[in-house]
């Protein structure tokens, strides 16, 4: 139920939804990309033990020894422009992109259920979502912070020099990110606390 910062790892999206978002100013351009894709493994059952087993059997989500029911997956890169004078090199551009993955449960005949059942998967279902967009929300702020923070970080006195700066503080930004979600993780229990757990 949990995902901090890696490196891309492409696959075939079921659902992929963009969006654009940019600030302007006088001197520097701003713009980020937000690319989100939902992938669904397949569960089955009638009654919640069956359920609970199949969840436990078809997850595709390892890590560290454990299972988890959702994964959440989140990348954040980012490119940069800048204006060198004789005296000076300043940004002009700064562009961030976050790729974000869902993999998510999904029953296979979900209508099929009976009627407190089909309440309980639904209620479940609807909890480890919303833990889940929290992950999400991790990486879409991670970029913004890097935006925030390279935007405003001035002139350098050398271009290499505005290059490795800015590109620490965008690794800064990463980890410091990495670390509040570690903390979310720990806080909700991996969001069983907010129901996100069944049976």
């Amino acid at each position: 139920m949990r995902l901090i910062y890696q490196h891309r790892k492409r696959y075939t999206p079921y659902v992929v939804v963009l969006f654009v978002l940019g600030f302007f100013s006088s001197y520097a351009i701003a713009e980020s990309v937000v690319e989100i894709e939902k992938k669904y493994y397949l569960v089955s059952g009638q009654t919640e033990k069956e359920i609970r087993n199949d969840l436990d059997e078809k997850t595709p989500i390892h890590e560290g020894g454990k299972s988890y029911d959702a994964y959440t997956k989140w990348d954040v890169t980012w490119r940069f422009w800048w204006n060198e004078s004789t005296v000076s090199c300043e940004i002009t551009k700064l562009t961030t992109k976050v790729d974000i993955k869902y993999t998510l449960p999904k029953h296979a005949a979900a209508e099929s259920l009976g009627t407190r059942l089909k309440k309980r998967w639904k209620t479940y279902q609807k909890a480890l979502i919303k833990h889940e967009e929290g992950h999400k929300d991790f990486g879409i702020n991670a970029a913004k912070g890097i935006e925030n923070r390279i935007m405003t970080m001035g002139a350098r006195a050398s271009c290499d020099q505005l290059e490795e700066d800015a590109n620490k503080i965008g690794y800064s930004v990463l980890e410091e990110y990495k670390l509040r979600e570690k903390n979310y993780d720990r806080e909700t229990n991996y969001g069983m606390n907010d129901g996100a757990i069944f049976p």
